[in-house]
């Protein structure tokens, strides 16, 4: 499921992966979160390492949870998915390195 806003939901890339690799009978390799391959072609095409990378995103389930399996820091950004409400949230278990309410809002901060 893919998540446009809070409030949206829509089946997600899996929907159309699952029809491609039941239609050609193979089964795909994944490159997209949370899959790893991104984290390996920048450190190797650009020579930096994970631990030099942050991962900005909106959601706790994607965005964050693959900057932390890839050894990266991470930021999560509240203008998206993930709500600051959702994020104290006690059954809450995934938790950035940094937060801001927005990419805009590090500009206005300085």
């Amino acid at each position: 499921v893919t998540h446009l806003t809070a409030d949206d939901e829509w089946a997600g890339g899996g929907a159309m992966v699952a029809a491609l690799a039941a239609s050609s009978q193979r089964e795909p390799v994944l490159v997209g979160k949370p899959s790893q391959f991104m984290t390996e072609f920048l450190a190797k095409e650009y020579g930096v390492p994970p631990s030099r990378m942050c991962m900005v995103g909106d959601r706790l389930d994607t965005d964050i949870l693959f900057g932390q399996a890839g050894g990266m820091r991470t930021m999560l950004v509240l203008s998206g998915v993930t709500t600051e409400a959702k994020l104290r949230d006690k059954a809450n278990r995934v938790f950035p390195d940094h937060y801001a309410p927005s990419i805009a809002s590090l500009r206005d901060s300085e």
